[in-house]
């Protein structure tokens, strides 16, 4: 680890009862472009939200401060590709010295720099929730590569966006999957194809061929959520938290780029009410769960009171 990342981790302590789940978006430059990206046809006004000017030596001891303050929360970066960011790697070993840390990623990296992070972060606190982007990567290689992280007892998940083009590859890579024993989700598309809006518009024969064997993950240890969460996104057009209680801006909330906080995604999207800003020193969220106002939900959903 460099030495000015070094005086900043202490020692992990034991969660206190209230521990965090916090969506870090900590980028949105990506070396895809992927059609069906929530972020395809607004990149140039999406890229203008990002702040790479921050030190990575302030954002340590951002979380630091959350550290002490909560204990060792749960921490999910995502962007962007996350991988993207200058010096991730060394971000990644300072992070899980203090906390739990997963990370999205379409695992685009060179072989040396995956190497290089088995080697030195390996399953320190660590899980991967890897995406599949057909159009780009090529489905052996991101294969062996999700081989490499298994043999290496790396936590992950490899996932597939049913964009509707892609449905009839479905099956097949279901099977280039299954056949190396690597786990594999297929996630519904969030967006409009050819003048439809999906979720909303699957077929009952889709979405059986997009749950598939979901189901089969149910006793997993590391990815016994994915069936519940599949079926809430195919759902998501017939969910309405408005007016429910939830635990949103209390145990978890998303930070942006620039640090801002806010409760939940829809809340994000919106600019509502946020929370503070993670540098700012007397930073602390909500201290019981609040009155929803929004009109939908993505996965934040779990946090929602009467759905325990």
């Amino acid at each position: 680890m460099p030495a000015e990342h070094s005086d900043l981790a202490p020692a992990l302590t034991r969660p206190k009862p209230r521990q965090l789940q916090l969506q870090w978006q900590m980028q949105y430059a990506c070396n895809y472009r992927c059609p069906y990206c929530v972020y395809e046809g607004w990149w140039p006004e999406v890229l203008q939200d990002d702040r790479p000017d921050i030190p990575m030596a302030d954002w340590i001891k951002a979380w630091r401060r959350v550290h002490l303050k909560y204990g060792s929360s749960d921490i999910f970066i995502t962007g962007g590709e996350p991988s993207y960011y200058l010096g991730f790697v060394d971000l990644l070993k300072a992070m899980t010295e203090i906390h739990y840390v997963s990370f999205d990623t379409n695992l685009s990296w060179s072989w040396p720099d995956l190497r290089r992070f088995v080697a030195e972060v390996g399953k320190r606190r660590i899980r991967l929730d890897t995406s599949f982007h057909s159009h780009t990567a090529e489905l052996g290689e991101f294969i062996a590569k999700a081989v490499f992280l298994k043999d290496n007892g790396i936590n992950y998940v490899c996932r597939l966006v049913a964009w509707p083009p892609l449905l009839a590859r479905v099956d097949f890579f279901r099977e280039g999957f299954a056949k190396a024993g690597v786990t594999f989700v297929v996630y519904p598309f969030q967006g409009v194809y050819e003048g439809r809006e999906y979720p909303a518009s699957y077929t009952e024969s889709e979405r059986s061929l997009i749950l598939g064997r979901t189901a089969d993950l149910k006793g997993d240890a590391n990815n016994g959520e994915q069936p519940d969460l599949v079926k809430h996104i195919m759902n998501i057009h017939r969910e309405k938290p408005l007016g429910r209680m939830c635990r949103s801006g209390f145990i978890y909330a998303r930070v942006m780029p620039d640090g801002t906080v806010y409760r939940c995604g829809p809340y994000q999207f919106r600019r509502w009410d946020p929370l503070g800003n993670v540098f700012d020193e007397g930073f602390a969220l909500r201290e019981e769960p609040t009155l929803c106002r929004s009109q939908f939900c993505e996965f934040e959903y779990r946090y929602l009171v009467d759905e325990g």
